[in-house]
């Protein structure tokens, strides 16, 4: 038996507390399922993991509604909310149905939705999907980015944050 075997059980309270000490962005990431219907969800477990080729993940809960579209999609973009966005990162983390209702957005050149006014996008080709755990990891390879610039929305001990004093010429 390894050692990793023999440790105690991690308490997922503990888990989720701990880790959330580590401040990250809020993205809100989208696709369109089999039927065309435009799906998304809010998520933060998002990171660069290469640059040639340009390469980024998301990580998807397995039960969540969102796992099915994105696992068959082609595409999926990665939207980063500014700073006044959290209706956005709330919108697409609630149980509603239809989270594009009314809200303004456009398409990228793969038919994925686009949410308007965020700090930028990456749209990405489908180049893998892992299991991890209770979550899939989802990597695609970018074939689309813009950057708008602007205050990003953070998310830190359960709670929005923003930052201070940030110099506007590294945006």
């Amino acid at each position: 038996m390894t050692e990793q075997n023999k440790a105690e059980p991690i308490d997922p309270q503990l888990f989720r507390r701990v880790l959330g000490h580590f401040a990250a962005g809020v993205t809100v990431v989208t696709t369109v399922d089999a039927h065309g219907i435009p799906r998304g969800m809010t998520a933060t477990a998002f990171s660069s993991v290469s640059l040639d080729p340009p390469l980024v993940l998301v990580c998807v809960e397995k039960r969540a509604y969102f796992s099915e579209a994105i696992s068959a999609a082609s595409h999926f973009c990665v939207n980063f909310l500014a700073a006044y966005q959290e209706h956005l990162s709330q919108r697409f983390a609630s149980r509603e149905q239809d989270k594009f209702a009314g809200l303004e957005q456009r398409q990228s050149s793969h038919g994925v939705p686009l949410l308007t006014e965020t700090l930028g996008f990456v749209e990405c080709a489908q180049h893998e999907i892992f299991a991890g755990g209770d979550h899939l990891i989802v990597v695609g390879r970018i074939v689309q980015l813009e950057v708008t610039g602007g205050e990003p929305l953070i998310h830190f001990a359960g709670k929005y944050r923003f930052l201070q004093g940030l110099d506007s010429a590294t945006t």
